[in-house]
């Protein structure tokens, strides 16, 4: 306790799940994914000296799931979500994003991406805050949608490497 005020001392507890899931769903679809399950509780003191309790369960992943169509074309479909969060005195709405990837392989080093980035529009930052003293929503909005074209180019990698060490085992 608190010797000055005699009130208890504000504590957080927080615990979570962390999971990683990789693999072929099929010959052609594989999946990436990671993320959280957590639980945060903070005990508050407002300014009136009243304490309580705040909670949230907040699942927060990533995954990309892979489609390979032909040998040189391949679709990609990335997700980002964030459950509620707790922030300072209120807590940041849940949100979510999708991205989008199609690759077609022109030689074996040189590909053609077209990326579509937040396909949805669905991409903002909700903050709220309602305490005795405080009242406020927040809302952010990024740029929305937006669509890439390019091209790219790998650089050596694991072929380079194995003809290096052939050559230095005097294979």
């Amino acid at each position: 306790e608190s010797r000055a005020t005699g009130l208890a001392r504000p504590t957080n507890r927080a615990g979570g799940l962390e999971f990683t899931l990789n693999g072929k769903l099929t010959p052609k679809l594989t999946i990436n994914t990671s993320g959280n399950l957590a639980f945060t509780e903070q005990q508050q003191i407002d300014i009136t000296g009243t304490e309580y309790k705040r909670s949230a369960t907040s699942l927060t992943a990533r995954g990309r799931l892979n489609y390979q169509l032909t040998p040189e074309d391949m679709l990609q479909l990335q997700v980002n979500a964030q459950g509620k969060t707790l922030a300072g005195s209120g807590y940041r709405e849940p949100m979510a994003t999708l991205n989008f990837t199609y690759k077609r392989a022109l030689t074996t080093s040189l590909s053609l991406l077209v990326d579509v980035r937040d396909v949805f529009h669905s991409q903002k930052m909700e903050t709220i805050t309602d305490t005795q003293y405080l009242k406020q929503h927040s809302l952010t909005r990024y740029e929305g949608h937006t669509a890439f074209i390019g091209l790219s180019y790998h650089f050596g990698g694991v072929q380079s490497q194995r003809r290096e060490r052939r050559g230095q085992d005097g294979e």
